[in-house]
């Protein structure tokens, strides 16, 4: 923006690893060092679908994570946690994008995968809900995403 200034704002509009030279002349001599700018992304992580199981079957957690690479030598660490739900679970392994979860209660659970490369993280939730055996089960009923409207604004609900 200010190219012809010793400070100045660069814009970038996709992420990578950027070169930036600063250049000065005093009308004999000229000089010159270089930046480098890494333009880093956020992870983008997926939790997976929201599922229905049978109390007592197996609970498996299917997320997936990807990254950027950036910053360069730094790894992308992902991590299941519980955020809500009738009791306490174990999580195995809590530290892979897929993992099986021990439940102890029937009921709605709510599971975070989180994801970070040491600069930026990202996370996603889904619901795991957990039904008695037998036909006399609940339907499971999902509204949508929350809604944030204006006073005056129409929405359409799905």
């Amino acid at each position: 923006e200010h190219a012809t200034q010793a400070t100045t704002i660069a814009t970038f509009s996709e992420p990578g690893v950027y070169v930036i030279r600063l250049t000065v002349s005093d009308g004999e001599a000229e000089g010159n060092d270089n930046v480098q700018v890494q333009v880093n992304a956020t992870p983008v992580v997926t939790a997976g679908a929201d599922h229905i199981v049978v109390f007592g079957e197996p609970v498996s957690l299917t997320g997936s994570a990807t990254d950027d690479g950036l910053p360069l030598g730094s790894s992308l660490d992902v991590a299941w946690s519980q955020i809500s739900g009738p009791s306490p679970v174990l999580i195995n392994p809590p530290n892979s994008p897929t993992a099986q979860v021990s439940v102890t209660a029937i009921g709605d659970y709510i599971f975070r995968l989180s994801a970070t490369d040491s600069r930026t993280a990202a996370f996603d939730d889904v619901l795991v809900s957990v039904r008695p055996p037998g036909p006399n089960q609940a339907p499971v009923v999902n509204a949508g995403d929350d809604q944030f409207i204006g006073l005056a604004s129409e929405t359409m609900l799905e």
